[in-house]
């Protein structure tokens, strides 16, 4: 299920695109979650956090129960699926994460959080709820 090389995988493709069905299904042939792609570094989690595909997100979710670090796990700008969600607006996406326990105050390579990528975008929706998840 899972590509050579440091290609985008099946499964990052389906979440890149929000395609939940062949999410939820590649998760059930224990596609690889960790994998990452080669450019920007970004795992399946990261791409539908980034591109807003809650649905998507929430399959993925239910299997990183099981392996919490995955929720924290950065990207080549030292970015979490939290801080991408935040950063493109995502509202739904950001509560999914929380719930999943991401971390909320921590900062990537240029000293950006969730919150302050959410405040900076104009998205108060993101900030509120990123407020109300533990911003400390």
């Amino acid at each position: 299920m899972n590509l050579g090389d440091g290609k985008w995988t099946p499964l990052m493709l389906a979440a890149d695109r929000g395609f939940e069905n062949y999410v939820e299904l590649l998760m059930e042939r224990k596609a690889d979650l960790n994998r990452t792609d080669d450019f920007e570094r970004e795992t399946a989690l990261m791409k539908a956090a980034r591109n807003g595909f809650a649905r998507s997100l929430s399959v993925l979710l239910n299997t990183v129960v099981e392996q919490p670090r995955m929720v924290n796990k950065k990207n080549r700008d030292g970015k979490t699926a939290l801080m991408l969600a935040a950063w493109y607006g995502h509202t739904e996406c950001v509560e999914l994460l929380l719930k999943a326990k991401a971390i909320v105050n921590m900062g990537d390579n240029y000293q950006s959080t969730a919150l302050t990528l959410a405040a900076d975008e104009g998205y108060p929706d993101c900030v509120q709820k990123l407020l109300e998840g533990g911003w400390i």
